[in-house]
């Protein structure tokens, strides 16, 4: 079985509350009959210049702290809390995650939003609206009487990362109460520009193109347990009535055969290569034949592949299989383009 790639995204949940928080969904925290409580929520324009830097401010250095691998001051960032339930160790380990990824750009800071709470909320999210009355964003909300969403973006080996922080005001001092960091964008394409490559290639009829089209678009439009875009939603809700014979809830069974194997798509994340969308099939082997034959293989699979989907040349640049060595030491990928053929990487 292979696990399937598509346009370059990963998520890493860095500090969480200890209790916690549900995902933000399309409702807006609405008081009980017997309960006080009030939540204002203020969007970037909306927030004083004062107010803005402060958070603004404290989001940017943690995410320079944490691109450089700062580790000890950007643990101590964190709400005291949080870091007793995370612990340093497991916070070093997300650190290195980020620094991994490649050498970051600038970081810009997208959308703010700042909240006052009275009372104790009787719901765990709420909405932010823009100037125009529509919700921004679905935020979470905790019993502290100022807190702030801060979403900032940068760019990194030719993809856009998301760096998504909540925080708290707290004994005259703003900390950081959690943390996402994922990959919302691969070269100019968003969630929402892929989302209409999805839309495109299920009018076409074509299955396998407009299946990992919707889930990478999905994907792309996260920003972790604490803030979610409308745009997920709505790509979820066409996801869930899209009614295709071939479509079943949360799988993708789209098989193809090479020889007497029969491959399928075990799962899919979003992920890619040189800031181009690329499928990117995944196979682990339990018996490592050698180089020659694995690349081989590699070629058999995938030709059988493209066979049986033509039409993946309309929305992907490249199709790439990477094999894992049993002991997960060593890979060795051969990848297509048309303007190529194939070729292999090895490491």
């Amino acid at each position: 079985m292979f696990r399937v790639l598509i346009a370059a995204a990963a998520a890493v949940l860095l500090a969480a509350p200890a209790a916690s928080a549900a995902t933000p969904a399309a409702t807006t925290a609405r008081p009980a009959a017997t309960t006080t409580f009030s939540v204002d929520c203020r969007t970037t324009a909306a927030i004083k210049p004062d107010e803005r830097a402060a958070v603004e401010g404290l989001s940017t250095t943690l995410f320079q702290r944490l691109t450089a691998g700062q580790m000890d001051t950007a643990f101590e960032s964190l709400a005291p809390e949080i870091q007793r339930s995370v612990g340093r160790e497991p916070f070093g380990k997300s650190l290195d995650f980020v620094r991994g990824i490649g050498t970051w750009g600038a970081p810009r800071v997208t959308r703010t939003y700042l909240l006052d709470v009275a009372g104790e909320p009787p719901e765990e999210t709420t909405s932010c609206e823009g100037s125009d009355g529509l919700p921004e964003a679905y935020v979470a909300i905790a019993a502290f009487p100022r807190q702030a969403h801060v979403t900032i973006e940068a760019d990194v080996a030719g993809e856009r990362w998301g760096f998504t922080s909540w925080l708290r005001f707290k004994d005259g001092r703003w900390d950081v109460y959690a943390i996402d960091v994922r990959n919302i964008g691969v070269g100019d394409l968003g969630a929402a520009e892929v989302f209409a490559l999805a839309r495109t290639q299920r009018s076409r009829e074509h299955l396998m193109s407009a299946w990992l089209l919707y889930r990478a678009a999905r994907a792309l439009a996260g920003r972790g347990d604490y803030l979610s875009l409308p745009l997920r939603t709505e790509i979820e809700d066409e996801i869930r009535d899209w009614d295709a014979s071939l479509l079943e809830p949360g799988e993708l069974p789209i098989f193809w055969t090479s020889g007497r194997i029969t491959y399928g798509v075990q799962d899919s994340v979003v992920a890619g290569l040189d800031g181009k969308p690329w499928i990117q099939l995944q196979r682990w082997t339990s018996v490592w034949a050698g180089e020659r034959e694995i690349k081989a293989e590699n070629r058999r699979v995938l030709a059988a592949f493209l066979k049986e989907h033509p039409d993946w040349a309309e929305s992907f640049s490249g199709v790439e299989l990477k094999t894992v060595h049993p002991d997960g030491r060593q890979t060795v990928s051969t990848l297509y383009t048309p303007a190529r053929g194939y070729y292999e990487v090895g490491k």
